[in-house]
């Protein structure tokens, strides 16, 4: 009971202090890349399984088990691409103007997408780029809206003169 409550108590702090929405005021550096990058894999697996459970729930509803067992394995999938991406978010917090943060955070994303795609087509036996890509589109669209989330334009703290 004391390791569970250690354990949710720095899980708590891990979640509280790195969360992208605590202040608004906040340079993008604030964060370190490697939190970015995981805030970019958790907003894109929970975005992408939610609208493959809406497309799914549309067509089968009865078949609701597919897209999640899809997003369990993606999820699963896409941890280990997370070592790959984290360069990119690291290279983006050391240039740190607005458009170069945003650009090479999303190339970041394009490109593991890319690689992955790549893996996944000679690995597995999939069939054709498109059967693919008619499931990994939602994760590629809510990864691209994540990155523009994180880097959005922030107002700068306002200098306080004291007199």
């Amino acid at each position: 009971m004391v390791l569970q409550n250690y354990c949710f108590s720095h899980l708590f702090t891990l979640i509280f202090y790195t969360m992208p929405f605590t202040h608004s005021s906040t340079p993008v550096t604030s964060q370190s890349a490697l939190a970015r990058t995981m805030w970019v894999w958790l907003f894109s697996n929970l975005g992408g399984t939610a609208l493959l459970v809406l497309d799914f729930s549309f067509k089968y509803p009865t078949d609701l088990a597919i897209p999640l067992v899809v997003g369990l394995m993606v999820a699963l999938l896409s941890l280990a691409c997370v070592p790959l991406a984290w360069p990119f978010f690291a290279m983006s917090r050391c240039a740190c103007t607005e458009l170069r943060c945003r650009l090479l955070a999303l190339a970041g994303v394009l490109v593991v997408f890319g690689v992955a795609h790549m893996a996944l087509l000679h690995w597995l036996p999939i069939g054709s780029p498109s059967s693919l890509l008619s499931f990994s589109r939602p994760y590629l669209g809510t990864a691209v809206l994540a990155v523009a989330w994180l880097y959005r334009p922030r107002q700068k703290a306002a200098k306080v003169a004291y007199a």
